[in-house]
């Protein structure tokens, strides 16, 4: 199996540990929304120690498949001579959402593991870094949806039904990274946008992972590429032609002698 295909299974499996940090989220009491009060996030941190376990495996996990799948495509991109800024702001999308989920689930754990030493402004400032570090990863998430997809729809991996879909998703991502005063406010709809992107965003790495990790050849030109993009050798003057033209009349004139 070849260094793209294993990118591509990547990706997949970057969206089976999303899904499986979401559930171990929930295991036991649901998390409470953003706007619950101290006693309510209390509750639910006593009783998050599967959550706890859960995130400080799957989430490093996560950013090794995302960070394979990210440099795969950059990778692609230079082997094939397209554009490079897109595929750098896909890497550097993914490391900003690796650090700024990251530090949210830090956050998390702090307040899951030391709630029996915390008092309440305590639990209330650990809570509303979580949410607003949640909240701007999606800036980050918007910037790797972006570069990643325009990589891939030049590489010829997305599918063209979803290439304006991806688009949607980044500025869906970018507004709801901006709703942070409203959702700590306890104006829970301002999420919407986000997680609509959010959502498009591991629909995006589903599709494709699944498309590259299914390809059958390493050379990205021979997989329908970005038809805008121009082929091995267009436009270049074929400098010997008439080299080989006067070859070709030199022994024409012996053979009629």
């Amino acid at each position: 199996m070849n260094r793209s295909r294993i990118s591509g299974w990547c990706a997949v499996a970057f969206v089976a540990t999303v899904v499986a940090i979401n559930a171990v989220e929930n295991i036991g009491t649901s998390r409470p929304d953003p706007a619950a009060t101290p006693a309510e996030i209390a509750r639910w941190a006593t009783d998050a120690d599967p959550y706890l376990w859960g995130t400080t495996v799957l989430v490093p996990v996560a950013w090794v498949l995302l960070g394979v799948f990210a440099s795969a495509m950059w990778t692609e991109a230079r082997t094939a001579g397209h554009d490079l800024f897109p595929a750098v702001l896909g890497l550097l999308g993914a490391a900003m959402t690796m650090g700024t989920l990251s530090a949210a689930m830090a956050a998390d754990a702090v307040l899951i593991s030391s709630i029996g030493n915390l008092d309440v402004v305590h639990v209330e400032v650990l809570s509303g870094l979580s949410t607003v570090l949640f909240l701007m990863n999606w800036v980050a998430l918007a910037i790797a949806l972006y570069g990643l997809s325009r990589t891939t729809a030049a590489l010829g991996y997305l599918p063209r039904w979803l290439d304006r879909t991806t688009l949607v998703g980044a500025a869906l991502l970018i507004v709801g990274s901006t709703q942070s005063a409203l959702v700590l406010n306890g104006t829970l709809p301002a999420l919407l946008p986000g997680l609509l992107g959010f959502a498009i965003w591991l629909l995006f790495l589903l599709i494709v992972g699944l498309r590259v990790a299914h390809s059958t050849t390493n050379q990205p030109e021979h997989r329908n590429p970005d038809p805008k993009s121009p082929s091995p050798g267009h436009g270049r003057r074929d400098l010997t032609s008439p080299l080989r033209s006067a070859h070709a009349g030199a022994a024409d004139a012996r053979i009629t002698r």
